[in-house]
């Protein structure tokens, strides 16, 4: 059983070489890195110390000595990278797998161990058995290369590993996809097939109206056609990890770029201006910290309209249910149509401009959200009215309410301010986090809007205007946000009413409690040329509460039938 499984990663590589034949004047459309052994080994290492497991590396050594009875990895060079590239000439493709050897006779032996059997030839390559068709290995320049046909081997330069660059050394795995270099023929054949995808969809659904059916229509063309134009104006495409045990922390990257002079990489090159009127949210050591801006391309604008439309529609649907009479149901109407005239131009400006932050502990609980709008007066006429509405409707909501509360620095503040006793539920736990009142503050400028929750929330939104205002313009990457998961589990393990919520949030607070400080997510988009690279950080003790969920999960698989009743 062992070696089948050993032999799966031979059999999933030849059923994609499967009937591809060799190409001349051959372009990459795949190229694919991987570390090497025992890169992978200090990996294991470093994560089997993370959840308390320094055997790990031992039972990585344990299964390679068993899947290949006994030989272990013998003719592999153990510290240097493997690769793979798929080629491509018109419609044919070729593949060819590089493999460190130091002993190519003893790697032949390796893969007979793993079923793999490997003859040699008179011409100094050897000829591999696989379950689905024959490969061609040879030794070039202390590289063992397989390939689906000899042919393939003059698509290589001398050294091979020159077809991967610059993919080693910087991720643990790491895939490259040409996308520009895919025939037409399967660009086609990959547009065609979102076409009849989206067509198996696109029937009227039972209960949906016309303008429903239209709308769900009209956003499903606009968005085969944007995937259309990013497969035929795309370049390349970059999955990289890697696993820093000295840092403490995985990284994920994902670059994305297009062809020069094409719609999508005038698209991209917005990216390079980026700035923010909201700096002020740029607060790292805060639990939740993000900025976000970007400007909109007209494709974005009218994708956003059809989206508007759907949700208008929907909302006055919902409206004709209420049970309000005509002189209610007139000015709800007015007052939706108000609202999405604003939203829609907020749109048209095409503007994306926001940030947030949460400062949250065992006695805090502040959250502060903003943006640009792109009429602020108009947004707070909206406002007043819904308030004025609602307090007509419910009298006793005016003891809570302040408007033009007063005015910081052009931003107006209106404010709702709840006692916590009036809570119906969790009463005791918010005291603690947010004092004897819950205020909610609304903030509005001139093209601004925000809106505060929480313990102090007036002083810190008014540092964060203040913080804005000082820095206007400032420059910034389309993306900067980071998330402390501590906090927030264990804020959740202090609202929740279900034990079992509770127990779990426990869990997960232990685990990330293990790596102090060290217990973010973090997200980056910053430009490149032509296109855009996005990084995720993971620190330590988000990998140990991934591994912890990994390792409950496998125990709770492997456990016998009726294991509770026990």
């Amino acid at each position: 059983m062992t070696k089948k499984l050993f032999s799966l990663p031979a059999m999933v590589l030849v059923l994609v070489m499967q009937s591809l034949c060799p190409a001349q004047e051959a372009k990459p459309v795949v190229a694919v890195s991987f570390s090497g052994y025992e890169a992978l080994r200090a990996d294991v290492r470093y994560l089997g110390q993370l959840l308390d497991s320094p055997e790990l590396a031992e039972a990585l050594d344990g299964v390679v000595t068993l899947g290949t009875a006994g030989r272990g990895l013998q003719g592999l060079d153990l510290k240097r990278p493997w690769g793979a590239v798929v080629y491509t000439s018109d419609d044919e493709f070729s593949v060819a797998v590089f493999l460190p050897t130091n002993d190519i006779r003893a790697l032949a032996d390796t893969l007979g161990a793993l079923n793999l059997q490997a003859t040699e030839q008179d011409d100094g390559t050897y000829e591999v058995q696989t379950p689905m068709q024959p490969l061609v290995m040879k030794e070039r320049a202390g590289w063992a290369v397989l390939v689906d046909q000899a042919d393939t081997l003059d698509l290589l330069p001398e050294d091979p590993m020159q077809a991967i660059a610059p993919l080693p050394g910087k991720h643990d795995i790491a895939v490259m996809a040409h996308v520009s270099n895919l025939p037409e023929s399967v660009r086609q054949m990959i547009i065609a097939q979102l076409g009849v995808g989206a067509a198996l969809g696109m029937q009227q659904q039972p209960g949906e109206t016309e303008e429903q059916y239209a709308l769900r229509r009209a956003m499903t063309e606009r968005s085969i056609q944007q995937v259309t134009t990013m497969i035929n104006e795309l370049d390349r495409f970059l999955f990289g990890l890697r696993i820093d045990a000295d840092a403490g922390e995985a990284v994920i990257e994902v670059a994305v770029t297009a062809l020069p002079d094409t719609k999508t990489a005038e698209q991209f090159a917005q990216l390079q201006q980026t700035t923010t009127n909201f700096a002020g949210f740029d607060q790292p050591g805060a639990a939740i910290s993000a900025n976000w801006s970007a400007m909109l391309t007209d494709d974005d604008v009218e994708q956003a309209k059809l989206l508007l439309n759907g949700v208008r529609s929907a909302a006055k649907e919902e409206l004709q249910r209420q049970d309000l009479d005509d002189a209610e149901m007139a000015v709800a109407e007015q007052l939706l149509a108000d609202l999405f005239e604003v939203l829609e131009e907020n749109v048209e400006a095409k503007v994306t401009d926001a940030g947030m932050i949460g400062k949250i502990g065992p006695n805090q609980l502040t959250l502060v959200a903003g943006g640009y709008v792109a009429d602020g007066p108009k947004i707070e006429g909206l406002l007043k009215q819904f308030l004025e509405q609602l307090v007509k409707d419910q009298p006793e909501a005016k003891a809570y309410l302040k408007l033009d509360a007063e005015t910081h620095s052009g931003v107006n503040l209106h404010v709702l301010s709840v006692p916590v006793e009036e809570l119906d539920e969790g009463a005791e736990p918010m005291r603690r986090l947010v004092g004897d009142r819950l205020d909610v503050i609304v903030g509005i400028g001139p093209n601004s809007l925000y809106l505060a929750a929480g313990r102090d929330v007036a002083g810190e939104l008014k540092q964060i205007i203040d913080a804005s205002q000082a820095a206007p313009g400032k420059a910034v990457s389309p993306l900067n946000a980071s998330v402390a998961l501590l906090p927030i589990v264990q804020l959740a393990a202090t609202l929740a009413e279900d034990e079992s919520v509770q127990q779990m949030a426990g869990m997960m607070a232990l685990a990330l409690g293990q790596s102090p400080e060290k217990d973010r997510l973090k997200f980056q988009t910053r430009p490149i040329r032509n296109g855009s690279m996005t990084t995720i950080t993971l620190e330590e003790g988000v990998l140990r509460l991934i591994g912890t969920g990994v390792m409950m999960g496998q125990q709770m698989m492997m456990a016998p039938a009726g294991f509770d009743d026990f």
